[in-house]
């Protein structure tokens, strides 16, 4: 886990389907979202989490094909704006920096 290994800050984006295309479970996720949230500000490294939310649309909304694509682009955009910081690294959720990085 990244939070481990890193004492600095963290912004993560997360895409979720529209509440009305996941419910009942939209209140479930958005409680695992927090627990995680409340894991790595409490965890032993230091490491502080941003969180930001990126809705998808609703698929009946769409007015093109690319309205229904993963947005990428826009997730990244969206971390990199709430990270807060004059230096970002943009990293993968699978990349683990080294010790001592």
């Amino acid at each position: 886990l990244q939070a481990e290994s890193w004492g600095g800050s963290l912004s993560a984006a997360i895409y979720i389907r529209p509440p009305e295309a996941v419910e009942p479970l939209h209140s479930q996720i958005l409680e695992e979202i927090r627990a995680l949230h409340e894991a790595v500000e409490h965890a032993p490294s230091g490491c502080r989490l941003t969180i930001s939310l990126l809705y998808a649309l609703d698929p009946a909304e769409a007015t093109t094909e690319f309205d229904t694509l993963f947005p990428i682009n826009a997730l990244r955009n969206v971390a990199v704006r709430a990270a807060g910081a004059d230096l970002i690294m943009v990293i993968d959720m699978d990349f683990i920096p080294s010790e001592r990085f």
